[in-house]
């Protein structure tokens, strides 16, 4: 049945159950390019009319 494909149990379970895998891009947090651009948005928030409001929503998600 999965004869094209070198597939685990786990992963025929998974199909079988009715679950398809699939693959995503996430940025490279290493990369000097993205720690610049960070930095920039970071700094357009800091800026922003709106930073007392995102700062409280920041203080009040690191209250686990």
């Amino acid at each position: 049945m999965f004869q094209a494909y070198d597939l685990t149990q786990r992963e025929i379970q998974a199909l079988l159950s009715g679950l398809r895998p699939f693959g995503i891009w996430v940025p490279d947090v290493r990369s000097p390019s993205f720690r610049m651009q960070a930095h920039r948005q970071s700094l357009a928030v800091a800026a922003s009319s709106h930073a007392a409001t995102i700062r409280l929503i920041d203080d009040l998600s690191d209250l686990d």
